[in-house]
């Protein structure tokens, strides 16, 4: 039996209203060994030289990581508290043996008006997953999805901002629904999966600028999603299987999802 590349740890929607966040910086390097830290900081600079070698991008950066969360009548609760790509990169071997860094990513699966679902290729230089299918998304920026009045984590925004700048479409709030949270057992790390219905066709939706990010891109209706999944499979990202069985639920849950038929 092949061992499953993901695992779906919260198989439940959201809004920003259901939503809570609880945020301590330091409620994991805190505890971490004087050994731990220089291991952390001999695997990036290995990785740095092979990055290089390979002419992948690489580059540090502030993340949030989700230490847990819990699930109440009134809606979710994201406990998070701080890491970086170091220490993602130092952490995210299913053979590790330190407690993960275990940063929070995003996965946006827009729903064109006629249904179409834009899935691309992520690009051959790409550090994670290069080459296989994705739709947008990225990890939660400590330095670019906070609010800028109080500091604290904005999750919403970083969805937001990943299709603006990976699709070049700016989206209202509402538009995006959480659908759950996804955990990748290759890369390991947890992802949140959105739905988000778009007012664009797809022939709209096509002269989009999404070059950028993707090598090309293509279009799934929603009533061929399961079939373009069991076909491609192994070249679609672990968290991105999770979040289409996360998101087929959830189109059987709404009352409009005839639109789609």
């Amino acid at each position: 039996m092949t061992k499953p590349t993901y695992r779906i740890l919260l198989d439940r929607g959201f809004t920003r209203r259901s939503l809570a966040i609880d945020y301590q910086p330091r409620a994991w390097s805190a505890d971490r060994s004087n050994g731990e830290t220089s291991h952390i900081d001999e695997v990036w600079l290995q990785r740095e030289l092979r990055s290089r070698a390979e002419g992948r991008d690489l580059y540090d950066s502030e993340l949030y990581r989700l230490d847990s969360f819990s699930a109440r009548p009134e809606g979710i609760v994201l406990h998070l508290g701080d890491t970086s790509y170091k220490e993602y990169i130092a952490t995210r071997l299913p053979s590790c043996t330190m407690k993960r860094a275990d940063p929070i990513g995003t996965a946006i699966i827009p729903i064109s008006a006629d249904g179409f679902i834009p899935v691309g290729r992520r690009s051959s230089k790409a550090e994670v997953n290069p080459g296989r299918f994705f739709t947008f998304g990225g990890f939660f920026d400590r330095q670019q999805d906070c609010d800028r009045h109080t500091g604290r984590p904005d999750l919403f925004h970083c969805a937001q901002r990943e299709v603006k700048e990976e699709f070049g479409l700016a989206l209202p709030e509402e538009a995006l629904e959480g659908l759950g949270i996804v955990y990748d057992e290759l890369s390991c790390h947890p992802e949140i999966s959105f739905g988000c219905r778009l007012p664009l066709a797809k022939a709209d939706l096509s002269e989009l600028d999404w070059s950028s990010e993707l090598a090309d891109l293509t279009f799934v209706h929603v009533r061929d999603l399961d079939h373009f999944v069991r076909d491609n499979e192994e070249e679609i990202t672990s968290t991105l299987v999770g979040g289409f069985a996360l998101l087929s639920k959830w189109m059987t849950q709404h009352e409009d999802r005839a639109v789609y038929a």
